[in-house]
């Protein structure tokens, strides 16, 4: 883990798809009893076709981050106007869900993800090199299972398959595993319930999904225990290596 000379501040900006937005609420209760201030992208931002939040999420929470493009250009953005500080935010980011995307209209099924693997790797490293170029302290977040057959089901619009899902975690893995970014397991946690219900992690059991991708509250009420505990763990380690 880097050191540094200063602890981190515990002001988080989070930015990520709707499972995010779907855990943002329990997560902003936990940590501000912990006194962090928690942010968030603002639904006005969010554009109407990276959009795929539940129907309990919307119209009053369509802050989801979208494609790695988008999370790229958003967070240069929030850097140029100031909107971010690095001595005050600390980021906490994820995207992928979006990335690996395949659309199936007419003429267009399967053809190719919405952002393809070497330009989502190209999109991270560059998120990666702002934020170190900027002093920011950047936090990954794993992206969450899918069940590519209910999906498939359920979803007429886009499609995802598992193994891109593999290929793309891997990519994110190994792009913040080479930058010493400190990554949140949200994906091996969530796949951990499941042998909680007594059933296999593989593929994910549909009692844990509410649609076709996105989790039954009571999941993403765990999911955000989860991150919360690690983030209380994290800024308490970093404390007594800064010796603050």
């Amino acid at each position: 883990r880097e050191q540094f000379e200063m602890a981190p501040p515990k002001q988080l900006f989070v930015l990520g798809d709707s499972i995010a937005l779907a855990y943002g609420p329990f997560l902003k209760t936990l940590l501000e009893s912990q006194g962090f201030i928690y942010r968030q992208k603002t639904g006005k931002e969010a554009a109407a076709d990276h959009v795929d939040a539940p129907a309990y999420l919307k119209p009053d929470n369509l802050a989801n981050g979208g494609d790695s493009a988008h999370v790229l250009a958003y967070i240069q953005a929030l850097i140029k106007t100031g909107e971010i500080q690095a001595d005050k935010d600390t980021l906490m980011l994820n995207c992928g869900l979006h990335d690996m995307k395949k659309n199936q209209q007419e003429g267009q099924k399967d053809v190719a993800n919405q952002c393809p693997i070497e330009t989502y790797k190209d999109n991270l490293q560059r998120l990666v090199a702002l934020c170190k170029s900027s002093s920011f302290r950047l936090i990954w977040v794993s992206t969450t299972p899918i069940n590519e057959t209910i999906h498939n089901q359920k979803s007429s619009a886009f499609h995802r398959y598992g193994a891109d899902h593999s290929a793309y975690c891997a990519v994110a893995r190994d792009v913040m595993e080479c930058a010493g970014i400190p990554t949140i397991d949200l994906f091996g946690f969530t796949q951990s319930l499941a042998t909680l219900d007594g059933q296999p992690p593989s593929p994910l059991p549909a009692s844990l999904l509410l649609d076709h991708v996105h989790f039954q509250p009571e999941v993403s009420k765990q999911q955000a225990m989860f991150i919360s505990g690690w983030l209380a763990c994290h800024f308490r380690d970093v404390a007594e290596q800064t010796g603050q």
